[in-house]
């Protein structure tokens, strides 16, 4: 069977002569006339639901940077070493563990670069 080719639709507004919209730059507000309405009582309920959030994802934003920040002005080591897919499964689970008690995703790196911080060579000797 063939294909069928349906009719192009062409635009309307093709023919017409329209100015170009004006370009409104970020920091530009928007004209009175343009700008939407909200009742009041939306607006207000949206900021606090906004404020909370934004708060409480800078926090943990602010509290996961601390230990990264120290080491992200120092010249740091490259080191390459490798797991054994039970260890590999563990440092999978700290991070999953992380993310769920402050909701910000880890890495594999900050991971192990707070272990390493934190850890005593008593924990490490037979």
């Amino acid at each position: 069977m063939a294909r069928q080719s349906k009719p192009k639709e062409e635009n309307p507004l093709l023919g017409k002569n329209l100015p170009a919209p004006p370009a409104i730059s970020a920091g530009q507000p928007l004209p009175k006339e343009e700008q939407p309405t909200v009742p009041s009582s939306t607006l207000q309920q949206n900021s606090n639901a906004v404020s909370d959030s934004t708060i409480q994802q800078d926090t943990v934003k602010q509290q996961s940077d601390k230990a990264v920040q120290s080491s992200n002005t120092a010249k740091r080591e490259k080191i390459t070493f490798y797991l054994d897919p039970e260890q590999a499964n563990k440092l999978y689970d700290f991070m999953e563990a992380f993310r769920k008690r402050t909701g910000v995703k880890i890495n594999q790196q900050d991971m192990l670069r707070r272990i390493v911080d934190v850890i005593e060579l008593d924990a490490v000797l037979p």
